[in-house]
């Protein structure tokens, strides 16, 4: 929970580089949210080897959470030309089963929880509004 990127990043670099046979495992990331890092440090993990990932959805967990599924597995889909990997999630059942688990574990979803909030995707007045509409389409809107 108190790693930063490039920390968390280094040690899973550390054990692919370091330990005997390490080939023969699948190195997973298991990250708590306690700095808000917890979507970086996976994503890291992954970049420097890792090919598990321990998520939840909406990031419940212990303490501050863990790492948010729906962060994770849209980070991979929507810059799937760097990272080379797929995930097999549907992401079209994301959004569903955010409030599916909301509900069960009367645990609202926060607004502006990237994703899977309400206002996630919303736009408003103003120069975002603008890009968004008329100039730099392209920079605002996420694929």
């Amino acid at each position: 929970g108190y790693c930063l990127p490039d920390e968390y990043g280094e040690k899973i670099r550390f054990l692919k580089e370091n330990v005997k046979g390490i080939h023969k495992a699948i190195l997973s990331t298991h990250c708590h949210n306690d700095l808000g890092m917890a979507t970086a440090n996976t994503i890291s993990g992954v970049l420097n080897g890792a090919r598990q990932v321990e998520v939840t959805i909406n990031g419940i967990g212990e303490r501050a959470g863990n790492t948010s599924l729906e962060e994770v597995s849209m980070i991979l889909k929507s810059r799937r030309k760097g990272f080379n990997l797929t995930t097999g999630i549907d992401s079209k059942k994301i959004h569903k089963t955010s409030r599916l688990v909301s509900s069960l574990m009367n645990m609202p979803v926060q607004a502006n929880k990237a994703i899977v909030g309400r206002n996630a995707f919303a736009h408003s007045s103003g120069i975002h509004q603008d890009g968004v509409g008329l100039k730099w389409r392209i920079s605002f809107l996420h694929n």
